[in-house]
């Protein structure tokens, strides 16, 4: 058995997502699939749990330090500070103003 946590991956994932600040500099440091499928078959047999990229490794070790339910009190409080969020929420409200 393995499991892996890949980091951004550039799949269709990201077509949709212009625009967005975090999914535009994930989308910049995004790996192939091919990198994906290669460290899948050079981790069988050799580990449990494999996180691949930069972000996996750094999520688990900021998550050493911080709990996981502080974190998300923080990140709850903080996303009205976000400029995406009101960008988002402005958009939306106008949507349904035409309708």
């Amino acid at each position: 058995v393995l499991v892996i946590h890949p980091s951004p991956v550039n799949s269709n994932f990201y077509n949709n997502t212009r625009g967005l600040g975090p999914m535009d500099s994930a989308r910049k440091t995004a790996v192939s699939t091919e990198t994906v499928a290669k460290s899948i078959l050079s981790s069988v047999g050799r580990a449990v749990i494999k996180d691949q990229g930069y972000f996996t490794v750094g999520t688990r070790l900021f998550l050493k330090v911080l709990d996981l339910n502080l974190f998300v009190d923080i990140a709850a409080a903080g996303i009205g500070l976000a400029g995406d969020y009101w960008r988002l929420k402005k958009d939306r409200s106008a949507d349904k103003k035409e309708r």
